[in-house]
């Protein structure tokens, strides 16, 4: 019997190095009966790729433009792990479209897609006042789909847009797919290359040119968070389960999963890198200072207050229930490796 094709996009990246590594590495009988393939950019990094003799093929593309390569890659595997990026529609439906063309040749197969997906989809905009969420919402909520799609017509983001189409794209060409909705995630990569995060490492930089650390607001916004090498194993799992045949996993508009294992408040993400800075002798004094959303968007995000306040200063919690109770998975990163990462970023 042919085994399982999985091809892993985004390997050069924070989570998609981390997703690769997790599942080069791992001793699961079923994951190492695995065919692992990677996707990647056509420049010096897909090179590396090559001498490991676990990775089968390194299919490589121009950009996420380049819907033919991505297409025709797509079309040779069985399972794609999509960690590039959540907002890119042409290349999202260019994946859908190759694993649709590969169930249409081959009869009797079966096509997954999983989706690295975020939170930020379900924030609230507490800030503007535009949206205030007190719902801490469960990935066994059968109304997510549906929220989503409220909130999009509401007010569009482009990656909860992207989520919906997503999803719609798969349904309309009989492939399976699940999004997996992580919050903050934290903690090295274990990839060949990019080793950090976007929010908090983002925040430590700015807290080094600045001298202080600083929040949005009253920074009482709350999310949850999941170190990378626990969120590495979820996807391991959900492989598992379908390349196992047990699919047990939610697909489709229910096809949904959370990954919080811990929460925090975006004050104390910032009182945590100043504790860091201090520490470590990269800052003089263990402070913090609020900053409004239009200066923290200017210095942070490019002047974009959307999804500035989405990503660092709204309220997202969820329950990972379908990930415990369903899938199986168990966390071993406690609440000490949330405090060790801000010593690590810095």
């Amino acid at each position: 019997m042919a085994p399982t094709k999985v091809l892993v996009t985004g390997p050069t990246g924070y989570m998609g190095g981390t997703v690769l590594n997790h599942l080069l590495n791992s001793k699961n009988t079923t994951t190492r009966s695995l065919e692992l393939n990677v996707l990647t950019r056509e420049n010096a990094r897909a090179d590396t790729f090559r001498p490991d003799t676990r990775i089968a093929h390194v299919y490589t593309i121009h950009d996420l433009d380049d819907a033919t390569a991505i297409t025709a890659a797509a079309s040779q595997n069985d399972i794609v792990i999509h960690c590039t990026s959540g907002f890119h529609l042409v290349s999202m439906k260019s994946f859908i479209k190759g694993l649709a063309q590969r169930k249409a040749t081959n009869p009797g197969a079966d096509v997954y897609f999983i989706r690295t997906d975020s939170t930020a989809n379900l924030a609230d905009r507490p800030i503007t006042g535009a949206l205030t969420e007190s719902r801490n919402f469960s990935d066994k909520d059968a109304d997510l789909f549906a929220y989503l799609k409220q909130r999009d017509a509401q007010e569009p983001y482009p990656q909860r847009t992207a989520t919906i189409t997503a999803t719609e794209t798969a349904l309309a060409e009989g492939a399976s797919t699940t999004a997996v909705m992580s919050p903050t995630i934290y903690g090295v990569g274990s990839g060949l290359f990019n080793h950090l995060t976007m929010q908090a490492p983002l925040l430590m930089r700015h807290a080094l040119e600045d001298g202080k650390a600083r929040y949005v607001g009253d920074g009482a916004g709350e999310w949850n968070c999941v170190h990378v090498e626990d969120l590495a194993a979820l996807y391991e799992l959900l492989v598992v389960d379908f390349a196992s045949g047990r699919r047990v996993a939610p697909v489709g508009e229910r096809g949904i999963v959370f990954a919080g294992t811990g929460t925090f408040r975006w004050r104390e993400v910032a009182e945590g890198i100043a504790r860091a800075g201090k520490a470590l002798g990269v800052l003089e004094e263990e402070v913090v200072e609020s900053v409004s959303l239009e200066d923290a968007a200017g210095k942070w995000m490019h002047g974009l207050t959307q999804p500035c306040e989405l990503v660092f200063a709204s309220n997202s919690r969820t329950r990972a229930e379908v990930a415990g109770e369903v899938l199986g998975w168990k966390t071993t990163r406690t609440g000490d490796a949330w405090e060790r990462a801000f010593t690590g970023g810095v």
